[in-house]
C-alpha cells in the first residue's frame, strides 16, 4: 500500500509547538503502517500573499498556508483551497487520497470552500481540545466562538471518522451518533539517555516545568482560561521549602518572571522569597530545554477539571514519561489510563497546599531508581503501540 495521505490543519512547523509535535508524531504512527504522509500547516506572512511554501519537515514533504487574522484573509482563503484542492485532485486521479484535517490551517470556511472542490477524497478528522475562549478582546469571544462551532460541525457532517485525543471528546462524537472514532493521545518515542539521576544522592529535588500557561501577550487572561495552573506549581513548591523545610528547586521553561508576574501579579512576594529556589528561564533551545527536563527529578503538571482540560491531553506529560521523567500531577483528562501511581507518576491535588502534604508523605518511602526504570522500559505513548489500532481505524472506512 502506497495511499497519500494529507494532514492539514493548525499547526505552525515550530518544534517547541504542542501542535506540530502531535501532528509530527501521528504522521511517523501513519507512515508506519504504509501511507505517504504530506504536512499541510499554516505560517504567519509578514505582507499579504497567496504564496504556498514547500519544504521538508523533518522526514516528511510539507506545505505552509499562508494565514493572517484579518478580514482580507476571507476572500484570500478562496483562491488558497482551490490551489490545495487542485494539488490534491491532481494526486488522486487513479486512486482515493485521504485527508484528515486537524482543526483549520485559516478560518473555518477555509474547510468548507476546500470540501467542495475535492473529489475521491476520504476525509476524516483529528480534534485534540475544546479550549477556552475567555482570553483577549471581549468583542472577538463570540467570533471564536462561532469558529469552533463550524469546525465541529464540519467533523459531524463531512468526516468518515474521528481521531479523538482523549475520551471526553470521543464520548461527545459517540453521543452525535458517531460510530468510527479512537482515541489517540499525544505520542512520542521513547529517548535513550545515558544520564541517571539518583534522589537521595542529589542536593535538591529538581522540579521541571515547560510551557505556556497562559497568553503572555497583555491581553485580559481570565482563570478559567490558564491551560496549565503555573500558579499552583510555585505554590505547591513554595510550601515543601517554607513549610516542609525541604531542598527544592523549580525551573521553568517557555515564559519569563516578568510575563508571568503580569498576569499573576499577587506571585512577586513568594517569588522574592524563593529566589534561587524557583527559576525562570523563558524561551531556549528545545535541546536546552530537553537536556534540563532529563536532569531534572520529576516534571510537575497542575490543571483545573474542567472542560477544556478534560478534553485534552498535555504533551508535557507524553515528553516527560518518554525522557525517562516520573511526572507529578493531578487527575485531569486520560491521565489515569496512561500513568500508574508509584510506576512513573505520583498524584497530587489541585490545591498546592494538600499536594505539598501528599508529597511529603510519598517521598520518603519511594524507590525513585525503580520509577526512572520503569519509565525508561514501558512508554505508553510510543506510536508501535498504537499501530494495529489506528490500523483498524483506518481500515474501517478504506
Amino acid at each position: 500500500m502506497n495511499k497519500t495521505l494529507y494532514y492539514i490543519g493548525n499547526f505552525n512547523f515550530k518544534d517547541e509547538s504542542a501542535a506540530t509535535k502531535l501532528v509530527y508524531n501521528n504522521s511517523v504512527l501513519l507512515r508506519s503502517i504504509g501511507y505517504h504522509v504530506v504536512l499541510v500547516g499554516n505560517y504567519n506572512p509578514k505582507q499579504k500573499t497567496s504564496k504556498f511554501k514547500y519544504s521538508i519537515y523533518k522526514e516528511f514533504e510539507s506545505i505552509k498556508i499562508p494565514f493572517q487574522k484579518n478580514f482580507n484573509q476571507l476572500f484570500l482563503d478562496i483562491k488558497l483551497s482551490s490551489e490545495l484542492a487542485n494539488l490534491i485532485n491532481q494526486n488522486s486521479t487513479n486512486s482515493s487520497s485521504y485527508v484528515i484535517f486537524y482543526g483549520s490551517p485559516s478560518f473555518s470556511s477555509f474547510l468548507y470552500l476546500i470540501k467542495s472542490k475535492l473529489t475521491n477524497c476520504v476525509i476524516f478528522g483529528n480534534h485534540v481540545d475544546m479550549s477556552s475562549v475567555n482570553h483577549g478582546n471581549i468583542i472577538l469571544w463570540p467570533i471564536k466562538i462561532i469558529d469552533r462551532f463550524l469546525i465541529v460541525n464540519f467533523y459531524l457532517k463531512y468526516t468518515r471518522g474521528m481521531i479523538c485525543v482523549s475520551s471526553y471528546i470521543d464520548k461527545f462524537y459517540k453521543r452525535n451518533k458517531f460510530t468510527n472514532t479512537i482515541i489517540l493521545p499525544p505520542l512520542s518515542e521513547s529517548i535513550d539517555t545515558n544520564i541517571d539521576i539518583n534522589l537521595k544522592q542529589e542536593k535538591n529535588i529538581k522540579f521541571f516545568y515547560a510551557g505556556t500557561p497562559f497568553p503572555t501577550d497583555g491581553r485580559f487572561v481570565s482563570k478559567s482560561a490558564y491551560k496549565d495552573r503555573l500558579d499552583s506549581i510555585i505554590e505547591f513548591v513554595h510550601n515543601l521549602y517554607d513549610t516542609y523545610k525541604m531542598k527544592v528547586e523549580l525551573n521553568i521553561f517557555g515564559i519569563t518572571k516578568n510575563q508571568y508576574l503580569k498576569v499573576v501579579k499577587h506571585h512577586e512576594k513568594i517569588l522574592k522569597m524563593n529566589y534561587g529556589i524557583i527559576n525562570f528561564f523563558g524561551l531556549k533551545k528545545r535541546e536546552d530545554v530537553e537536556d534540563v527536563l532529563r536532569k531534572s527529578h520529576f516534571s510537575v503538571l497542575i490543571r483545573n477539571s474542567n472542560k477544556m482540560t478534560n478534553s485534552g491531553f498535555s504533551t508535557k506529560l507524553v515528553e516527560s514519561i518518554s525522557n525517562g521523567i516520573p511526572v507529578i500531577s493531578n487527575l485531569t483528562s486520560d491521565i489515569n489510563k496512561y500513568l500508574i501511581e508509584d510506576k512513573n507518576a505520583l498524584f497530587i491535588s489541585h490545591d498546592p497546599a494538600k499536594s505539598a502534604e501528599i508529597f511529603v508523605a510519598k517521598i520518603f518511602n519511594l524507590n525513585y531508581s525503580k520509577m526512572k526504570k520503569y519509565c525508561k522500559q514501558n512508554n505508553p505513548f510510543s506510536p508501535s503501540l498504537h499501530k494495529q489500532k489506528i490500523k483498524s481505524f483506518l481500515y474501517n472506512e478504506f
